[in-house]
């Protein structure tokens, strides 16, 4: 099966979103950047989307017939070691990049302390703690989640082999509905246990909810890869679909708020950490007109700049994770100038560097070995 060339680059688009988020919020900072990069569609931000297009890339990739089941679940569990690596490394990273900045600049100290507090309050215990993903400073939450869904990923793949597909999404489904019941208030005794100064710190989106993406993205993965899937049969669902996402869309940019439907009550909906059910809604509706597009029109999403960001995806996401801890102090101090978004701008483009040092590691083993392993997921 052919690479789809358009998922790449809505992966890269969707890494550029994020990073100039992240930059903006561990700065303290505002631009006229976020009207387009903070949900500008609706009640759906990047990050949905990136998981949703990891989980489906990943049920694509996984589930072909030349994989045999064990194969299967050594390629996820190697996948899975590889991200949290990456994971570690970038913490690490983190970690000597703050200790240089406060003892630069001590008043460096409040940016760092706000963003990883266990790691200046009990540094042993949030060490450790950070090993077993339990420990987890602010904007490293993702990778994690990559780890639990891609060691769960051969089980859903061999479900849908023996017929019991249904029995997987209806797990997940179930997990989803009753994530609001685990709650990390949960894990206080434990935290507890361990320091009575240790907050608890296991990132911002709920696992049992957030699976839910990466799960039907997984699904239709697979349906993909069995042609099972027809979709665009009708047009009529798309004009459906357009209607109801348009609909989305302009009541989240205030077209009822006359009658009381404001940002507070759209966001009772859609919760983000516990992913109400009008995020996902919005989401997939999303999908399936983009879905359409690049069914009728391969190219009109491939850009080849994006593309090369969403192909080495973990690379790109990696280096965004330790970018803004590097600039974090010093982007703070310009926050209120007429330069911040440039910065900002310029910062982003920062990404294409580790996708360019990939590819050229790639070309060079394919060179010396064989050809490079995809970076899909």
């Amino acid at each position: 099966m052919n690479r789809i060339h358009a998922l790449d680059a809505l992966r890269g688009l969707l890494l550029v979103l994020m990073t100039i988020n992240h930059l903006v919020w561990i700065s303290g900072g505002h631009t006229f950047l976020q009207y387009f990069t903070l949900q500008p569609l609706g009640q759906l931000g990047a990050a949905e989307g990136f998981i949703f297009i990891s989980g489906l890339l990943a049920g694509l990739i996984y589930s072909a017939d030349k994989y045999s089941n064990k194969q299967v679940v050594s390629k996820a569990v190697h996948r899975a070691w590889t991200i949290y690596c990456y994971h570690i490394i970038c913490l690490l990273l983190v970690l000597a990049v703050a200790w240089i900045a406060i003892s630069i600049y001590p008043s460096a100290r409040d940016v760092y302390q706000t963003s990883m507090p266990n790691f200046f309050q009990a540094p042993e215990h949030a060490s450790w703690l950070s090993l077993l993903l339990l420990n987890r400073p602010a904007y490293f939450d993702i990778l994690p989640l990559y780890i639990i869904f891609m060691l769960v990923l051969p089980a859903v793949i061999i479900a849908f082999r023996r017929g019991y597909g249904w029995l997987a999404l209806a797990i997940s489904v179930a997990l989803w509905l009753s994530s609001s019941w685990f709650t990390q208030t949960s894990l206080t005794g434990l935290y507890q246990s361990v320091s009575p100064e240790l907050g608890i710190s296991v990132g911002y989106f709920d696992p049992w909810a957030w699976q839910l993406l990466f799960m039907m993205g997984a699904a239709i993965g697979y349906g993909k890869r069995q042609q099972s899937i027809n979709w665009y049969a009708s047009v009529i669902p798309v004009w459906i679909a357009l209607i109801l996402a348009l609909a989305i869309f302009i009541t989240h940019h205030g077209a009822f708020l006359s009658m009381g439907i404001h940002q507070g009550v759209l966001y009772q909906l859609a919760d983000k950490p516990e992913l109400g059910w009008l995020r996902v809604l919005n989401l997939l509706l999303w999908v399936y007109l983009l879905g359409f597009v690049i069914s009728r029109w391969p190219n009109a999403l491939n850009i080849p700049g994006l593309r090369l960001l969403g192909r080495h995806s973990l690379q790109v996401f990696a280096w965004q994770t330790l970018l803004i801890f590097i600039v974090a102090p010093y982007l703070q101090q310009l926050r209120a100038s007429d330069s911040y978004t440039l910065w900002l701008i310029a910062l982003t483009c920062t990404l294409f560097i580790p996708a360019l040092i990939h590819q050229q590691w790639q070309a060079k083993q394919c060179n010396k070995y064989q050809p490079a392993a995809s970076n899909l997921v």
